[in-house]
């Protein structure tokens, strides 16, 4: 799948089956992780912090890797937040 068509899928997802009707975009780039494998990193972002971040919950984790599997695409999802209304840290900020 293109990065353009997990997105939507994502997005789906989070609007469709978990009602976070606010999402304003999902962001997805490929990656790789610690053992050289392909990821795709996706950022979700919403107006404000939603009551339960979506990246936080294993049931939409869960959703998002079945859809994958189920439209042949092989890659793990990383899935992170963002929210217009906080400042967004940079990478090397993380730790």
């Amino acid at each position: 799948m293109t990065e353009e068509k997990v997105g939507e899928a994502i997005s789906k997802i989070l609007r469709d089956r978990f009602g976070l009707s606010d999402l304003v975009d999902v962001n997805v780039r490929p990656d790789v992780d610690f053992d050289g494998g392909a990821i795709l990193l996706a950022k979700a972002t919403f107006p404000h912090r939603p009551a339960k971040p979506p990246a936080a919950s294993v049931e939409v984790i869960g959703a998002i890797r079945d859809a994958m599997l189920e439209q042949g695409e092989s890659r793990s999802v990383v899935l992170s937040d963002n929210y217009l209304d906080e400042p967004e840290l940079e990478e090397e900020d993380v730790e």
